[in-house]
């Protein structure tokens, strides 16, 4: 199709995995119409419109969404701007109070009521705005009048349907170096903290036969990896098809792509499932959703598991890959940690042998039960706690990089930018990596082997390697 011309559009994406995967399926759409895709911005944006992806999982994610979007509208006075995602779904009014045209002023920022139960955060209606807006400039409509046609259209309709949250395809032009394949959206757990699964509606799964479709489609565009994705994939279930086996179906219907699942609640972990990720094709990399390591704690978050569970998942995973990349999720200062409680955190970090903590302060959410429990924890202590974590983390992220020295490991060559005759590539079980590449020029996305030749400063590399020619 040919270009539409002077037509740009950027698109920028806050919070998860699966905001990133909607947001390439989305720039995709945008491409197969015709239209330019900025794959950055900057003030110096020629974008006539930009697309703000926002997320609600903390009160600073929301902080940043409205900086970004004032950031967008002050700095490219002459682009149009929609908000979408979590935090524009649940709280739309908050972000249209951003934009004050002034009497008889002209609105630059849309937030349209998409509703959100089962349709991705309100977002699969983004996917038929670039067939209106081609169809609009065809006919001599200006974008601002294809936006408000689009918007006011969807103003006030009812809540997506279930296999909206689906309709989000996988972006097989994707400039990135891996594709995303979206299983689950939505979550029935009730975590007494959480916003998200508000924004997202109930839990729902895409069918077997079309996750396997989608990435074989992406096996043939070239793609090496596949992150599989969702809010909770843990919940996925579909015709009596749960994880495991959707996992067994994915690789028996493909032949060379390899995939990587996102974040797993521990009571997923099962031998069930580690067998269906003891494949070389299963990469070596698990990111267990934790929390805390004090059991009353989870407790009051609502979690369906305790600290012994947790160990036994890492036991598991540890058991059938060797010696995988554990990754962890932790929220520091919860309404009513004590000093014991966060101490019992540090332990269970340091016993499941975490190389990762992605660890963050309690971000009271008005609206969740937790809100009003009592305990509050200072922000200072837990921000304390927050640093202690980091620190574990970036000491265990270095000794397992260390422990892989003289080994060789599989790799994905990332578009970034490193050293001359270097590129920048991530490995099977997630180090970031600067391949020397013996004279040779692997494209961002092609898979190569190599074997880690030092240790880095861990800043933007956790390991220097050579590529195995």
């Amino acid at each position: 199709m040919p270009e539409c011309s002077g037509a740009s559009v950027a698109i920028l994406t806050l919070g998860c995995r699966l905001n990133q995967g909607e947001s390439e399926a989305i720039a995709d759409e945008f491409r197969a119409q015709g239209f330019s895709v900025e794959p950055s911005w900057s003030a110096k944006s020629a974008a006539g419109l930009v697309i703000v992806n926002t997320c609600t999982v903390t009160s600073k994610a929301d902080q940043k969404a409205r900086g970004l979007l004032r950031r967008v509208m002050r700095e490219n006075p002459g682009a149009l701007v929609v908000a979408t995602g979590c935090y524009a779904s649940l709280d739309p009014e908050d972000l249209e109070a951003l934009d004050d045209p002034g009497d008889g002023g002209l609105r630059r920022l849309f937030v349209p009521r998409m509703g959100k139960e089962g349709s991705g955060a309100g977002k699969a209606p983004l996917l038929e705005l670039p067939a209106l807006m081609r169809e609009g400039a065809a006919n001599g409509r200006g974008l601002r009048e294809a936006l408000e046609s689009w918007a006011s259209s969807r103003d006030g309709r009812a809540e997506g349907a279930p296999g909206d949250a689906f309709a989000f395809a996988p972006a097989e032009s994707s400039p990135r170096a891996r594709g995303f394949l979206k299983i689950q959206d939505g979550c029935d757990k009730a975590c007494s903290y959480c916003r998200v699964r508000e924004a997202r509606g109930p839990s729902a799964s895409v069918a077997p036969e079309e996750a396997v479709a989608r990435l074989r489609s992406l096996e043939a565009s070239g793609c090496a990896e596949a992150m599989i994705s969702g809010v909770n994939v843990a919940l996925y279930e579909h015709s009596g098809v749960g994880l495991a086996r959707l996992i067994e179906l994915l690789l028996e219907g493909t032949e060379k792509i390899a995939i990587r699942l996102s974040s797993l609640d521990p009571t997923i972990v099962d031998e069930r499932l580690a067998r269906a990720v003891e494949g070389p094709r299963a990469r070596p990399y698990f990111h267990l959703s934790v929390q805390s390591g004090s059991d009353e704690v989870l407790r009051r978050m609502r979690r369906a598991y305790r600290a012994r569970d947790v160990e036994r998942a890492a036991g598991i995973l540890r058991a059938v890959k060797g010696d995988p990349f554990l990754a962890c999720d932790v929220i520091a200062g919860f309404p009513g940690e004590g000093d014991a409680d966060f101490a019992r955190t540090l332990e269970l970090c340091a016993r499941a042998r975490f190389a990762w903590i992605h660890a963050f302060p309690y971000s009271p959410r008005q609206g969740t039960p937790a809100f009003s429990f009592p305990g509050a924890v200072r922000e200072s202590l837990a921000r304390e706690r927050v640093d202690a974590l980091l620190g574990m983390a970036t000491a265990a992220r270095r000794d397992y990089a260390r422990a892989w020295l003289g080994r060789e490991v599989a790799a994905v060559v990332e578009g970034g930018k490193a050293s001359a005759g270097k590129k920048p590539a991530l490995s099977e079980n997630y180090l970031r990596l600067e391949v020397d590449c013996k004279g040779l020029k692997p494209k961002g996305g092609d898979p190569v082997r190599c074997v880690l030749a030092d240790i880095r400063d861990g800043k933007a590399f956790d390991a220097g390697a050579e590529l195995i020619t």
